[in-house]
Parts: structure tokens; C-alpha cells; sequence
């Protein structure tokens, strides 16, 4: 989870489409995967469920801080998210949102 914020901050596409499958993928507007004009500030993770080392799915509840830069008054906006994970071949896939508000562009 942190990896995959962490790509979006720096806009690295290719590695958050690297890290998705199932139905992230197949619903990922890929041409615009990271909005424009988003500048993330931070990200709580308020709960883990499984994910551990010796499992192959997880949950994670979290807050993702950000401000749209084009906004003069630059309000800090929250994107909450329970996201579901799955290890494939070794490696943490986000799989799916179970509920989430609507990603910043993307309304």
C-alpha cells in the first residue's frame, strides 16, 4: 500500500499498473490512472487486516491526504479507501476498492 502511494506522489504509472490485477485492472483508466493537478500530502493506514508475510490477501483501510493545485485556496481533501490485496507470485497486487469515495479526476 505504501509502495503504490508512494508511485502515486511521484507519478510512476508503470509501477501502479505493475502492482494491479483482477478488477483494479480491468477498471483502471489507464491513459489518466494518476489525475493531474493532485499534489498528495500524505497517507494514514487505519487498519491492516491479514497481509502478513505468510498470507496471499489482505485488506487495508486509509486516508490519502492531497490538494488539487490549480485551487487557490489549496483545501486539503481526503480520498478514504478499503482496498482489498493479493500476493501473486510473491508480489502484493491491489486486486479491488471495497468502498471508497471516487479518486480525485476522476468525477
Amino acid at each position: 500500500m505504501r509502495s503504490r502511494y508512494t508511485a502515486f506522489v511521484k507519478n510512476k504509472t508503470a509501477y501502479l499498473i505493475l502492482t494491479m490485477s483482477g478488477p483494479a485492472l480491468a477498471k483502471a483508466p489507464i491513459h489518466s490512472l494518476i489525475p493531474p493537478g493532485i499534489k498528495w500530502i500524505k497517507l494514514d493506514i487505519h487498519e491492516v487486516i491479514r497481509g502478513e508475510a505468510d498470507d496471499d490477501y489482505g485488506e487495508v483501510f486509509f486516508t490519502a491526504f492531497f490538494k488539487e493545485k490549480k485551487t487557490s485556496a489549496q483545501a486539503l481533501q481526503t480520498l478514504k479507501e478499503h482496498s482489498t490485496f493479493k500476493k501473486i507470485n510473491g508480489h502484493w497486487s491491489y486486486v479491488d476498492c471495497i468502498d471508497d469515495l471516487a479518486p480525485p479526476g476522476t468525477t
